[in-house]
């Protein structure tokens, strides 16, 4: 944070006094002390309530103006305004890391019901394995095909950019994309991701998946394979706490 507010300080002296590298220096300096004030002693996640997120992220766009203007030779030189415009890196990296904290924070507080590791639905898979075999016959057709069919000579320097992908393509041929998925009093937690219940609809069991519908349209469905839950009663049981059945 002290860097946020130092980057988005530091051009201010230049139009309240003299367009000088001490100057540009005072000001983030001085603003790199605000910063340390203001999160001394407070809990990062708090950057993430009411407005602080908006400003954070909109406030080094103040210094966009500037820039677009381009100043007369005698005013400060719009490129120190570039330093407040790069004041939005260390922003959005501060609410990274808040989100973070409050997903960690979460996740030690939850009580877990239920954790098991699966892959996605079979149906799933299928679809990744077409798309996967479609995209390689592609490739294979612009390297092989189009050469054979203008009359030119094949030669390997021909197919051999295709090798660095082949280990890619193994590997989502051979299904090894299992992940950890946990019931939670605070929601759904996959791998790492926490997801709130409040953004599913329900859950539907059927022979071969189970599957989480989400409420809103742009979020995707979770599919898991019921084959690989060990088991599948005690994961619907402790989906029954916090969604309906679809």
């Amino acid at each position: 944070m002290s860097l946020y507010t130092g980057l988005l300080a530091a051009p201010v002296g230049t139009y309240v006094g003299d367009s000088t590298p001490v100057v540009l220096a005072g000001g983030l300096v001085g603003g790199a002390v605000v910063g340390g004030v203001l999160v001394w002693d407070h809990d990062p996640t708090d950057w993430l309530r009411g407005w602080r997120v908006p400003a954070l992220a909109g406030l080094p766009a103040v210094w966009l103006g500037p820039i677009l203007r381009g100043l007369p030779a005698s005013e400060p030189a719009p490129w120190a305004a570039f330093l407040g415009v790069a004041a939005l890196v260390p922003g959005l990296l501060a609410i990274a890391l808040a989100a973070h904290a409050r997903r960690r924070d979460r996740l030690a507080g939850a009580t877990t019901h239920v954790t098991f590791t699966v892959r996605p639905a079979p149906g799933v898979r299928r679809q990744r394995k077409l798309g996967v075999g479609v995209v390689l016959g592609m490739s294979l057709l612009v390297a092989v095909g189009f050469p054979l069919v203008l009359g030119e000579t094949i030669s390997p320097t021909d197919v051999l950019w295709l090798s660095p992908s082949l280990p890619v393509w193994f590997v989502i041929f051979q299904d090894s994309d299992g992940r950890e998925v946990a019931v939670t009093s605070e929601g759904l937690r996959v791998e790492q991701a926490l997801h709130d219940w409040e953004t599913f609809e329900g859950y539907e069991r059927s022979d071969d998946a189970l599957r989480l519908t989400r409420s809103q349209w742009y979020q995707s469905t979770f599919a898991f394979d019921t084959s690989d839950i060990d088991d599948p009663d005690a994961v619907v049981e402790a989906l029954g706490r916090y969604l309906p059945p679809a």
